[in-house]
């Protein structure tokens, strides 16, 4: 099962052929509000993926990583990076830095952008 069929393309896919795990992280930038909706949104998304990977004999689950718009960060969504053994806190830190960083970035530059002609 290395290859699925499939038009959906998540941001990471980590898995681990002895224990048969897959997972998906996939990135979502929203207003803090929305943490909850988004990551139901992130999770329906990627349901039937999940489904044909688990029919395959493969355990599969879809991880949205959290980013308010204004760089705030769900930490509680951060958790499963930490559950990878070759990830460290100080790495997973260090993501959720840089992750903060280019969401708070980027949301400057679109509304400096908001009343342009461009």
């Amino acid at each position: 099962m290395y290859v699925l069929d499939t038009s959906l393309r998540p941001d990471t896919v980590v898995w681990c052929n002895s224990s048969r795990m897959l997972k998906i992280f996939e990135l979502t930038v929203c207003f803090e509000n929305n943490f909850s909706s988004s990551s139901n949104l992130k999770r329906k998304k990627y349901q039937g993926l999940v489904r044909m990977v688990n029919m395959k004999g493969w355990k599969a689950e879809i991880h949205p990583l959290q980013m308010g718009s204004r760089s705030l960060v769900d930490n509680q969504s951060f958790q499963p990076l930490s559950d990878i053994t070759y990830t460290t806190p100080k790495d997973v830190r260090f993501l959720r830095r840089q992750l903060s960083r280019l969401a708070l970035t980027t949301t400057f530059a679109i509304w400096c952008k908001h009343d342009s002609n461009e």
